[in-house]
């Protein structure tokens, strides 16, 4: 079995692949069109995948594996934990939600004070999410302990902003 090159294409027809050793592996995904959002489990072994919905692939398989949930509104971004249990998810709707990557069970929300989400980022040690918020002045980085779900910090920014953690966790 080949490594897989961490590449995701959407092409304007509207069909994601997945490039593999040179190779184009098609997933038929369901939905609606437009943006997908997705991310790999930490060991790459599924892919989860985001539109109006969230759907769980088992990459070797190409099978869908699971439906976590449908949805009316646009998830616009979706990442998984370090240790692979959640997926957190934001898009145009007032919160980020923090599912249960076995049971697909919604289990966590953070208040995004009704401002649409368009990045997540998690730290290494997985105990803070931050996201990218789209306010009515500008954006901001809303920043969260994951375990307690309390409010830590907000920066305000007059672009859309680029961030990440540091590698070990703390900044």
């Amino acid at each position: 079995m080949g490594t897989f090159i961490f590449i995701f294409l959407y092409f304007l027809v509207g069909d994601p692949f997945l490039v593999r050793d040179e190779a184009i592996i098609k997933f038929n995904l369901s939905g609606g069109s437009g943006k997908v959002a997705f991310d790999f489990s930490p060991q790459g072994k599924y892919l989860a995948v985001a539109s109006f919905g969230i759907e769980i692939w088992e990459v070797n398989k190409k099978e869908k594996i699971k439906q976590l949930t449908q949805s009316d509104r646009f998830i616009e971004c979706l990442k998984y934990t370090h240790d692979g249990k959640y997926i957190a998810t934001g898009g145009d709707y007032s919160s980020i939600v923090l599912f249960d990557a076995e049971t697909g069970r919604a289990f966590k929300y953070f208040d995004t004070k009704r401002k649409a989400v368009n990045k997540i980022e998690i730290s290494n040690n997985d105990k803070y999410l931050a996201a990218n918020v789209d306010g009515q002045y500008g954006y901001e980085i809303f920043i969260w302990d994951i375990q307690s779900g309390k409010f830590l910090h907000q920066i305000k920014s007059n672009q859309n902003a680029c961030f990440c953690f540091h590698p070990d966790g703390t900044k």
